[in-house]
C-alpha cells in the first residue's frame, strides 16, 4: 500500500506543475493545445511526449495513454 501512496504523491507533484503551466498558458497563449500522456499504472502525466519509462514507477512508455 505504501508504494501506491508514493506513486500517487509523485504523480500529484507533477500534476501541480502541469496545472500551473496550463494556467500560465491560458493567460499568455490561449490557442496553444498540447497532447498529454498518462501512465496507466501510477497516473504520472507527461506533456507533449511519452517518456521511454515512467519516472515514477518505471513502467515502459508503451503503457501510457494519450489524452488530448
Amino acid at each position: 500500500m505504501t508504494i501506491s501512496f508514493n506513486y500517487a504523491l509523485s504523480a500529484e507533484k507533477v500534476h501541480e506543475e502541469l496545472y500551473r503551466a496550463a494556467l500560465q498558458n491560458l493567460a499568455e497563449k490561449p490557442t496553444e493545445i498540447y497532447d498529454y500522456y498518462v501512465c496507466t499504472v501510477c497516473g504520472y502525466t507527461s506533456r507533449r511526449s511519452v517518456p521511454e519509462r515512467c519516472p515514477v514507477c518505471n513502467t515502459p512508455g508503451a503503457h501510457f495513454e494519450k489524452i488530448n
